[in-house]
C-alpha cells in the first residue's frame, strides 16, 4: 500500500522538484511585473533561499505559493 506522508521541503529531491516545476512561473511573475530580467531572476532564486531557509514550515503542497508570496513581497520591497 502507498505511504500517506507528505513530502518534505526539506528532502533535496523533492526541493530540487519545486525548483524546476516552479523557478520559471516565479521568474516570470516578476519579469511581467518589473520588465527587468535580472532582477526578476534574483528575486526567484531569493525566493528559493527563503522556502530552503522555512523548508520546516512549509507545506510540500503550499510551496509553490508559498514561493509567489514571498517574490512578491521581495519585489514590493525593492520598488519602495
Amino acid at each position: 500500500m502507498g505511504s500517506t506522508k507528505t513530502k518534505s521541503v526539506c528532502d533535496e529531491i523533492n526541493y530540487k522538484e519545486l525548483f524546476e516545476a516552479t523557478s520559471t512561473s516565479v521568474r516570470n511573475f516578476i519579469y511581467y511585473k518589473s520588465g527587468k530580467l535580472h532582477l526578476s531572476e534574483d528575486i526567484m532564486h531569493d525566493a528559493f533561499i527563503k522556502l530552503w531557509e522555512k523548508c520546516a514550515d512549509v507545506v510540500y503542497e503550499k510551496a509553490r505559493g508559498y514561493l509567489f508570496t514571498v517574490a512578491n513581497r521581495l519585489f514590493l520591497n525593492q520598488v519602495e
